[in-house]
């Protein structure tokens, strides 16, 4: 993944990850995206994205998952 993911590329990272964290799709993907992607726009880069992994994303998807 690149320093500076797109949007896109985020999203796309983000489901491949979520593949494996929650298989069955027992979370809403909508939801996750919303908690897990997050905008950095600095000078001279506006289009980009932080996506979530590891530890963060399994807490995001634990707390969805909890409600």
């Amino acid at each position: 993944m690149s320093q500076h993911p797109s949007r896109d590329a985020a999203a796309e990272h983000l489901r491949t990850a979520l593949a494996e964290i929650d298989p069955d799709g027992s979370v809403d993907r909508s939801e996750v995206e919303g908690h897990a992607i997050t905008h950095h726009p600095r000078e001279g880069v506006e289009d980009d994205w932080r996506v979530a992994e590891g530890t963060e994303l399994e807490q995001i998807v634990g707390r969805l998952r909890d409600r």
